[in-house]
């Protein structure tokens, strides 16, 4: 047996930690496995880095996407499609902000479980 994929989209907040903890609850119901989740830094050590939503560099966003900005008009299915998953360890997490023109809309959280 191996870790799960999961994936997230909610209504931005003021930042990714007040989206976070609006929608904790029905995050961690999608990874029963981590007794926790927090956001992490860019930089968080591998070690240090499970149970966290860690961003993905702007670099990383023009790979997947072809913009720093990826809009929310980018469906899910496609999200699914482009994400490098076998770059996420279990346990671990990684989120970005999509938005609408300029403007934040939505915080996608994406990760694996354990096992």
């Amino acid at each position: 047996m191996g870790g799960e994929p999961w994936l997230i989209r909610k209504k931005h907040e003021a930042d990714a930690e007040k989206t976070l903890a609006k929608y904790r609850d029905e995050i961690l119901k999608l990874t029963p496995d981590w007794p926790e989740i927090r956001i992490g830094e860019a930089d968080q050590s591998y070690d240090s880095a499970f149970c966290c939503l860690i961003p993905f560099s702007q670099s990383q966003l023009v790979d997947l996407f072809g913009t720093e900005t990826p809009q929310s008009s980018v469906s899910t299915n496609d999200i699914w499609r482009l994400i490098f998953w076998e770059d996420i360890e279990r346990g671990q997490g990684r989120y970005f902000v999509l938005h609408a023109g300029d403007k934040p809309e939505e915080c996608c959280f994406l990760g694996y479980s354990f096992d």
